[in-house]
């Protein structure tokens, strides 16, 4: 390809949404509702996304730990169009190539509001931004939103996959097992390797890792918005509650309750379960419906794991809601005793602010019973 800045090889690759990459198809990502793929956008409550508004980006690099002589040497986009998905690979035959590379890569970038990667908001962008000015190809380039996958799945799935990264992951939630593939550890020696001895051979390994990390993306975004969709389905492999975290940080307050409802029918482990009547119980607090965050107050004092919360809230519902005093004084009490049985157990130190707090309030509450009520013992009044 010829450019204002030069030369650069484009490489150009289709593959129908019927596609499989591991167990789960290119189509699957089109059958996600747009709210669900919107959930990982800032946009808020109006937020939807559909998966041709994305464009999916993974460069290879002379370097893993980036920096100024970093360079990459190879730019994969991709982007659903004609009922396939389009792929488009900007490679640099040597570094004076790379201008050219860039301008295309810019082009292109520049079309697509969300930009779709695994640790790009770490590593891709920066890294092509500090590229764009280094050869003078205007100011730095950013997308509308950015979906950096790696902090979903590690938000979703860390506990049950310890390692996040993106071979591990793709493992693990799509089924992709990849054959003779190059390592990224071993791509900037190939490179180097290309520009001594000029056999593009070589190489070709290194191309098909970029296809497969670029494919890798589309299925993760897809098993995330699912997640979303369908919570209940991932309760035994994924610290599922997180949806609703994501939802609410969103302004999507609705939605992320009725996802951790249906997160608590499916949901037999106490101390999961605690954590996320608590998370509900926040949620409609904040909507203002401490009616509805009540009995979930109430049975997350019941389970395991001591939590100051629940008997907090349920003290200040009490005092200031319902208007019950002695109703407080009670859960104040009941949460000051169990803390310093913990404290006792365990030598919880740290908890030395909550037992000032739930005192401070249980003086405060015992004051206000000590009051005379201001009734009239023979009319009632």
């Amino acid at each position: 390809m010829q450019t204002p800045f030069g030369t650069c090889v484009r490489v150009v690759e289709e593959f129908p949404l019927e596609h499989f990459h591991g167990q789960v198809a290119l189509r699957e990502i089109f059958e996600r509702q747009p709210r669900a793929l919107g959930g990982f956008l800032r946009a808020g409550e109006s937020g939807a996304l559909f998966p041709d508004e994305c464009l999916f980006l993974d460069t290879e690099t002379t370097g893993l730990a980036g920096g100024s002589g970093t360079v990459a040497f190879l730019v994969g986009l991709a982007h659903f169009v004609g009922g396939a998905l389009h792929v488009e690979q900007f490679f640099a035959r040597d570094f004076d190539e790379e201008p050219g590379l860039l301008y295309l890569a810019r082009e292109r970038l520049r079309d697509y509001p969300v930009w779709v990667s695994y640790n790009g908001k770490t590593f891709d962008v920066p890294l092509l931004n500090q590229r764009f000015v280094f050869h003078r190809l205007d100011r730095e380039l950013n997308p509308r939103e950015h979906i950096d996958l790696l902090y979903h799945v590690r938000r979703f799935w860390k506990n049950w996959l310890g390692d996040c990264s993106l071979s591990h992951a793709e493992e693990k939630l799509l089924g992709v097992r990849r054959e003779n593939d190059v390592p990224g550890w071993m791509v900037p020696g190939l490179y180097f390797r290309y520009l001594r001895e000029r056999d593009p051979w070589p190489l070709k390994p290194v191309f098909a890792h970029n296809v497969q990390d670029i494919l890798s993306l589309i299925g993760l975004l897809n098993v995330a918005a699912k997640l979303l969709e369908q919570p209940e389905a991932f309760v035994d492999r994924s610290d599922v509650w997180r949806a609703g975290g994501l939802l609410a940080d969103s302004g999507r307050r609705r939605e992320a309750a009725h996802v951790l409802h249906r997160v608590l029918e499916k949901t037999t482990d106490p101390r999961m379960r605690k954590r996320v009547l608590l998370q509900l119980g926040r949620l409609y607090k904040t909507l203002g419906e401490r009616h509805r965050a009540l009995p979930l107050w109430e049975e997350a004092v019941e389970l395991p794991g001591f939590s100051v919360e629940p008997y907090v809230e349920l003290a200040k519902y009490y005092e200031h809601h319902a208007r019950e005093v002695e109703r407080a004084h009670e859960w104040t009490l009941r949460g000051l005793e169990n803390l310093r049985t913990v404290q006792q157990l365990l030598g919880l130190k740290h908890l030395r602010r909550e037992e000032q707090d739930l005192t401070h309030r249980l003086d405060r509450l015992r004051r206000k019973l000590s009051k005379p009520t201001g009734r009239d013992p023979v009319s009632g009044s």
